[in-house]
């Protein structure tokens, strides 16, 4: 069964929080265990096209380089004050974000550009008051086109978000759950004018996606519209906020 949303890793943490503290108890020590955080990072950024992630000083990506676009992975560590920086491949310092992280809480962290400056935010996000019957989704522009490139989102053909210019904030969208497999595109606002397509995560053919009922889950743009290459050309891609099984 597939309804899943973020409330399933909380239960999994309070589950283990609970086998940890009857450990405890059995030993005779009653400090209770601190429950973590769970978090995304999303890399929009082009410029540069890949960096290194840093936790507290800890580098985050030991098995390579941060490349821009798609790039994007989920980790959980302890509660606390964290500092999440970036720095290029030469070991520059590009920017970094400061924040208390609560426990059994989930934030984004979310890097762009503006311009050629690389930017990184990070936010706390609230799933409860979304739905756990239809699929939840926001659509957000990091690409370097101009408020005058507004662009569209379109689930199978069926346009689904419009009018996207650069932001790296966006609302909440509900839809019905789609019954068959998706494929995702982006084109120029009001045209047939195609910039980018998406594909399956982990995919460089499998353009079909499944959005399950009670999922949460962030499309972007990003990229350099006058790049042809990867990994700066224009590219859409997506991330779950919640675990697929």
């Amino acid at each position: 069964m597939h309804t899943k949303n973020s409330r399933i890793w909380v239960l999994a943490a309070l589950f283990g929080g609970v086998i940890g503290l009857s450990a405890c108890l059995k030993n005779k020590e009653y400090e209770p265990q601190r429950q973590p955080y769970f978090a995304v990072v999303i890399n929009g950024a082009t410029a540069p096209a890949t960096v290194d992630v840093f936790n507290n000083g800890v580098k985050l990506n030991s098995d390579g380089p941060y490349k821009s676009g798609s790039s994007s992975f989920y980790f959980e560590r302890q509660a606390g004050m964290h500092n999440f920086s970036f720095r290029d491949s030469k070991g520059v310092g590009l920017d970094s974000t400061l924040r208390q992280y609560d426990s059994l809480q989930y934030y984004t962290i979310l890097t762009y550009n503006t311009g050629t400056t690389f930017k990184t935010t990070s936010t706390r996000e609230n799933f409860s008051e979304l739905s756990n019957s239809q699929v939840n989704y926001r659509f957000i522009n990091l690409s370097n086109l101009s408020d005058s490139e507004p662009v569209d989102l379109y689930f199978n053909n069926k346009k689904v978000d419009s009018n996207r210019t650069f932001s790296p904030y966006a609302p909440w969208v509900t839809i019905p759950t789609p019954t068959s497999y998706v494929e995702y595109k982006v084109k120029l606002k009001g045209t047939d004018s195609v910039l980018a397509v998406g594909y399956a995560r982990g995919s460089d053919s499998n353009k079909q996606i499944q959005l399950y009922r009670g999922n949460v889950y962030t499309f972007y743009l990003s990229g350099d519209k006058n790049a042809t290459t990867a990994p700066t050309k224009l590219k859409v891609s997506y991330i779950p906020h919640t675990i697929e099984q």
